[in-house]
């Protein structure tokens, strides 16, 4: 075992060649003249850094010690979704079930997965979160994956999809208030043209007595 009790002044040396590593080895033995230990033979190690002026495209090349590593931890991308499929048919029963899907996916692409699952369209049934025996959201179709999973690692909470009535289903639910209104626009204009183009003919003997409407014949 050894151990340095006078450290020595180590000149710092660095190069202006990306490609050149010649001078690895002299920083290294100048960071042993410095520290030797277990420790030092065991867990130290050299950065390579390169750095480059902009302006005069010059380089300079250091080697510097290091001690320890950070090194990232990939975060997991894809969640399981734990629910409750609940059909129409009550009968049938409800069925336990779980997707795998990603953090990312949109409510729609958990629909679809959902209905390749069970054979059915995607937007034949509404998803739901229930808490405490209550209805406390319905999960809107532009939302992502990540909110749900965040809510059902409660333990409280249970995500369901509970199908629609075949009978009444006519196209995808949680279009949204405003289409919704936008919706009711159109058909109250609509329905207001239709008062515009019709029209009543008054002969000029029916309009004088006041006693009924021509429409459109001779009296």
């Amino acid at each position: 075992e050894m151990c340095i009790r006078d450290r020595p002044y180590i000149e710092y040396k660095s190069t202006d060649k990306p490609e050149d590593d010649s001078i690895s080895s002299d920083c290294w033995y100048g960071h042993l003249a410095r520290n030797q230990s277990i420790i030092v033979d065991l867990m130290h190690g050299q950065f390579k850094s390169i750095s480059n002026c902009p302006r005069c495209n010059n380089y300079s090349v250091v080697f510097d010690p290091f001690s320890m590593v950070s090194v990232p931890i990939p975060e997991e991308t894809r969640v399981r979704i734990p629910f409750q499929y609940v059909p129409y048919n009550i009968t049938k029963g409800q069925i336990k079930c779980a997707v795998i899907a990603e953090k990312t996916d949109s409510i729609q692409t958990f629909r679809e997965i959902v209905g390749k699952m069970f054979g059915v369209p995607a937007f034949s049934f509404t998803l739901a979160m229930i808490s405490s025996n209550t209805a406390d959201r319905f999960i809107c179709k532009d939302r992502q994956v990540k909110l749900i999973h965040k809510m059902c690692t409660k333990s409280y909470s249970t995500l369901y999809a509970l199908e629609i009535n075949p009978l009444y289903f006519s196209g995808p639910e949680n279009i949204g208030v405003q289409v919704k209104e936008e919706a009711e626009k159109k058909k109250k204009l609509n329905e207001e043209k239709e008062i515009k183009e019709a029209c009543l003919l008054y002969t000029s003997d029916a309009a004088d007595e006041g006693l009924g409407v021509d429409l459109g014949g001779r009296r």
